[in-house]
């Protein structure tokens, strides 16, 4: 077994279930306010109140009706096309090995 990139891995793998922590925790606490919302929204007597829940049904259902791998690709190859990414510059500085 090479230990020496097993103790290279281990605060990678750290390091990424740290982030996965944080962005469940974010997810949690911005999720279900939403959803309490949305809740209290359907039961409203109010009809204007009530179709700011169709907008939320409509973009459930997008999302619910179309597979990952078409979300992935729009993701990867749609928001580039249309300027919404990151300068090269800065993605390589990112990209770049840390112990150089």
């Amino acid at each position: 077994m090479d230990f020496e990139l097993l103790n290279e891995a281990i605060p990678l793998l750290m390091k990424g279930a740290q982030l996965t922590v944080l962005i469940s925790v974010v997810g949690v606490l911005v999720g279900l306010p939403a959803g309490i919302a949305l809740a209290l929204l359907r039961a409203s007597a109010n009809r204007r109140l009530r179709s700011l829940v169709r907008l939320a049904d409509g973009y459930a259902a997008l999302f619910r009706g179309t597979p990952m791998l078409v979300q992935v690709f729009v993701l990867y190859y749609g928001l580039p096309r249309h300027q919404l990414h990151r300068s090269r510059a800065r993605e390589a500085r990112r990209n770049a090995p840390a112990h150089s």
